[in-house]
């Protein structure tokens, strides 16, 4: 299964992403003041663990097998914790009342401005003229929606 997934080109994966994280702000959004930030992360992250362990079992049954290092283990415990904090973040956010229209887009902007940042500068990726436009673009973005109507 995994090795399939590979070899689809990984733009297929931004977009299912998007959809995602646009489904999980929504249902954020919808989880407001019903339900606590940290059970609302609870849950969530309990039904990714039930169908990622779903796929990794099926996959170890059809006889694959999952190499890891030491590196990828840190990189697995960090990216967990930190998809909590987020996961409490969200919801919190919006129930501190951040509007859907709002909450995610700035949240994705930010974290792309970021991203971009982070990869030119601790992992050496090319600036280029385009990626210099898409943060200006970002930053101008960010500008433009945290202004009052």
């Amino acid at each position: 299964m995994f090795d399939m997934l590979m070899t689809y080109p990984w733009w297929i994966f931004c977009v299912v992403f998007t959809f995602g994280a646009a489904g999980y702000g929504i249902a954020a959004r919808f989880a407001d003041d019903k339900i606590h930030p940290s059970y609302f992360a609870f849950l969530y992250n309990l039904i990714a663990v039930i169908l990622l362990g779903t796929l990794v079992t099926s996959y170890v049954w059809q006889g694959g097998v999952l190499e890891y290092s030491t590196q990828s283990l840190w990189a697995v415990l960090i990216c967990g914790i930190s998809l909590v904090i987020v996961d409490i973040s969200v919801v919190v956010m919006y129930r501190k009342g951040a509007p859907v229209s709002l909450g995610m887009p700035l949240v994705r902007i930010l974290l792309a401005v970021f991203t971009a940042t982070i990869g030119i500068l601790f992992f050496n990726e090319a600036l280029t003229l385009i990626k210099v436009i898409g943060i200006a673009l970002g930053c101008i973005g960010i500008y433009l929606t945290v202004q009052k109507d």
